[in-house]
């Protein structure tokens, strides 16, 4: 017998930013309470956004803070029970946010703990543990409510135990086994359930090309055809034409340019127009337009990129006010992307810190 899935939504109050006839462009906003990397950044179902945990000036940190768009303002929420960083934050059906693994402060390298951000009370609640420490990995909502989490690196070697968490019970289950154990790769979301995982590294830090696919409904998985050049840290992007876009990535010690179209009814791929700006570990989304914008990313991308699908090039959007690497980044309610915190490097002969500067950009419509 199966049980129903019943979703109960709250009356909120939403944070909304009408943008019509704005300039496009990036506008400094107000800084993060503290300067940080590495964290993640979550939409709230009313449109705050919560940022927390990552990487701080003397470590790794659990502090979080909420942005509001409407006054435009960060202000400190409750930490989380553990730090971490390098992990995943997901919104879950409820509201809450469920945040899994990622890098601790202390041993092991990567952690088994996951909590829930209850944005109602602001407050963090433990919940069970993976049954496989993991940071890296990837985290993705399926149409049933359940979140799939896959992949990652633990203490040397790469992940390839998959899991399902169900927010109705609080528990994991076993959710089968990558062919190939992979970490810092990517995971697409389909309309009919399917999640296709692309790239990434592998076991001895093999970069992959290698393309794989879990069956929501049966809990399957399967392979596809390969990528056309392997890549770690790029973006997997669903296109309203069905295709997946590639974007960038690191190859060899080479910050890729070099993007691809997959099709993932055929398998079949082929490139499309080449970023001004290779990077990896940067952040795409898809614009109100239709379009996609790359954010900055690492060793030296600090500029913005956008693609536009019908053409198959990209035009670039220039620097944030203060330019520097890897920010983290949510797409608003209201359609603009919201970058906050990063990396800077002035000189090259130093090493890079955390900054706090956030940045919208609005685009053109």
């Amino acid at each position: 017998m199966k049980l129903a899935r019943v979703l109960i939504l709250a009356e909120v109050t939403a944070f909304v930013v009408s943008t019509a006839g704005a300039q496009e462009g990036w506008i400094q906003t107000d800084p993060l309470t503290r300067p940080r990397s590495f964290h993640t950044m979550t939409v709230l179902i009313d449109g705050r956004v919560l940022a927390a945990g990552g990487v701080l000036q003397d470590g790794i940190t659990g502090t979080a803070e909420l942005y509001d768009p409407v006054a435009a303002t960060w202000r400190v929420t409750d930490s989380m029970l553990t730090n971490r960083a390098n992990y995943t934050a997901t919104l879950l059906p409820s509201g809450q946010v469920l945040v899994v693994g990622g890098e601790t402060d202390g041993f092991p390298f990567a952690s088994r703990e996951a909590e829930l951000f209850d944005p109602d009370t602001e407050q963090w609640i433990s919940t069970s543990s993976l049954s496989v420490a993991r940071a890296w990995h990837t985290a993705t909502l399926l149409p049933s409510g359940q979140v799939l989490v896959a992949g990652g690196s633990a203490s040397g070697h790469y992940a390839g135990e998959a899991e399902l968490y169900d927010p109705m019970t609080g528990t994991w289950s076993s959710a089968g086994t990558l062919a190939e154990a992979r970490a810092q790769t990517t995971a697409t979301l389909l309309p009919d359930g399917r999640v296709f995982f692309a790239g990434g590294f592998g076991q001895g830090g093999t970069q992959l090309s290698s393309v794989e696919v879990f069956h929501s409904d049966s809990g399957q998985w399967t392979t596809a055809p390969p990528l056309i050049s392997p890549r770690v840290g790029h973006t997997a992007t669903l296109l309203p034409t069905g295709n997946i876009l590639i974007a960038a990535g690191w190859l060899d010690g080479v910050n890729l340019r070099a993007a691809e179209l997959y099709d993932p009814e055929t398998g079949m791929t082929v490139e499309t127009g080449s970023l001004s700006l290779g990077r990896y570990f940067h952040a795409a989304y898809i614009l109100p337009s239709g379009a996609v914008l790359v954010t900055p990313g690492r060793n030296g991308s600090t500029t913005g990129e956008i693609y536009d699908p019908a053409s198959g090039q990209w035009r670039s959007i220039g620097d944030p006010a203060i330019p520097r690497n890897i920010p983290s980044s949510a797409l608003l309610n209201s359609g603009q992307v919201l970058v906050a915190g990063g990396r800077q490097q002035p000189n090259p002969f130093e090493p890079d810190y955390p900054v706090e500067w956030s940045d919208v950009f609005t685009e053109a419509m």
